[in-house]
């Protein structure tokens, strides 16, 4: 599963498509490259994809906006999850993929960081196309992918509501006395 910027993606994909998911999808026939979300460019990142060579375009799936049960599947069927955001505010998807035990490739923004610290996944240069597609094509022949999305797992296993509910609760305790 791949979450796309599209807004930052439309931007990059003419770098992309002429070389790099075409290489990335050439590794194995098998690969899917399913992309789910939505931007303001989508219809123009659609027609970058649709303008890839047939070869290549065969392999892509673009689902559009993905919630409940067919964001679960989803996640279910994918090997791993590319995440290739400039920036974040709360990355819930990150941890979606990290909940069903999934590697994740992220950008190297240090909203990611978690990532690294938790030997969850591999991060790539934000805003190089040859960085991700290197990652992509390195998370496929990896052999430490499934332990990656066990350490994962166990990670995100701190992130329950009742947890969070604790520890806000500690900040705002804290506030008050200071």
């Amino acid at each position: 599963m791949f979450r796309a910027d599209v807004n930052y993606s439309v931007r990059h994909m003419r770098k992309i498509r002429n070389r790099h998911i075409v290489d990335f999808i050439a590794i194995r026939v098998t690969i899917k490259l399913v992309i789910a979300g939505e931007g303001s460019d989508s219809a123009v990142f659609k027609n970058e994809v649709m303008s890839l060579p047939e070869g290549a375009r065969e392999n892509i799936t673009l689902l559009g906006w993905v919630s409940g049960e067919a964001k679960s599947e989803t996640l279910r069927r994918a090997s791993f999850a590319v995440f290739p955001s400039r920036h974040e505010v709360q990355p819930l998807a990150v941890l979606e993929a990290m909940a069903c035990g999934k590697a994740v490739v992220v950008s190297d923004i240090p909203e990611f960081g978690f990532v690294r610290d938790a030997k969850a996944g591999i991060s790539f240069r934000t805003g190089d196309s040859q960085s991700l597609a290197q990652s992509m094509r390195e998370m496929v022949t990896h052999n430490e992918r499934q332990e990656m999305g066990k350490k994962g797992r166990e990670w995100v296993k701190d992130f329950t509501w009742d947890r969070i509910a604790l520890r806000f609760e500690e900040f705002l305790s804290e506030v008050l006395r200071t």
